[in-house]
């Protein structure tokens, strides 16, 4: 809980310490929360980590997203597409915000 609210609040230079720590893996392992409420802060700090690494890429050039790309490549998009019928809608709609924005 502590790293999902760390992401919430922080900044780009924050984001990238908890970048290299490894918190996109951690938010990735906790996907399968059944708590309705502790999922949605996960979406709502991924979605943080997301925003600022489309500041990252245009700031330094890049060709993709690195926080973006590393979800994927960790299989959390294909989580989220497996279980978008069992998430509430307000939650779907947040996820689809997501795919739209940053994929």
């Amino acid at each position: 809980m502590i790293l999902i609210h760390s992401c919430l609040l922080a900044d780009l230079p924050q984001i990238k310490q908890l970048f290299d720590m490894g918190v996109i893996e951690v938010l990735c392992l906790n996907l399968g929360v059944e708590d309705v409420c502790l999922f949605e802060y996960i979406i709502e700090a991924l979605e943080n980590l997301f925003f600022y690494g489309e500041i990252l890429k245009t700031s330094e050039k890049l060709i993709e997203n690195p926080y973006a790309k590393s979800f994927e490549e960790l299989g959390g998009l294909q989580f989220l597409s497996e279980k978008m019928n069992f998430f509430p809608e307000k939650l779907c709609l947040k996820i689809e915000n997501l795919y739209e924005k940053y994929f």
